[in-house]
């Protein structure tokens, strides 16, 4: 299998730093973008900041990292499930693209959809971040709509038309 090499930065944690120097030992950088398994689609990123999000609020919260990725790849950015299912959280710009010319800090904005405040803290894992080869297209305008029938099979019908529950028809 081909490995696609991702360089990323991270920023370094003041707080940790100067912790790390009074301790003796080694900081450990904020985002260490590992599997968690072996045959994991994405890895797990984190906040670099605490965070406050009121009820009714969206804002984009601070990851502290940076990455440069092949021309022909997009790094998306996803919700956590454990986040989803626990929380009245929704992320927002949902999955979220980051284009190979991007050198930014990846932001993560999420939106509280409840009636409390809900907290992130510095190195929470706020999301999932997962790299996916983009195919180039051509987009080729026709005059017709009938011309769109010689690609591809019309299944019928229109928007929603599958239904909600194939086991009630």
């Amino acid at each position: 299998m081909e490995v696609i090499p991702i360089q990323f930065f991270t920023v370094k944690d003041l707080r940790d730093e100067i912790a790390a120097k009074e301790e003796n030992r080694e900081m450990i950088p904020l985002q260490d973008l590992k599997f968690a398994k072996e045959g994991d689609a994405c890895v797990d990123i984190r906040c670099c900041e605490d965070v406050i999000i009121l009820a009714g609020q969206s804002i984009m919260i601070k990851t502290g990292l940076y990455t440069a990725i092949p021309v022909g790849w997009e790094i998306q950015i996803r919700p956590r499930s454990g986040i989803s299912a626990k929380t009245p959280l929704i992320m927002k710009n949902t999955i979220g693209t980051i284009d190979a010319g991007y050198r930014g800090e990846i932001r993560v904005i999420w939106h509280n959809l409840g009636d409390k405040v809900v907290t992130f803290e510095y190195g929470d894992r706020i999301a999932q971040m997962k790299v996916e080869r983009v195919v180039p297209v051509k987009y080729i305008p026709v005059d017709t709509l009938e011309e769109l029938e010689a690609i591809g099979v019309n299944r019928g019908g229109g928007f929603g038309s599958s239904g909600l529950n194939q086991h009630t028809k």
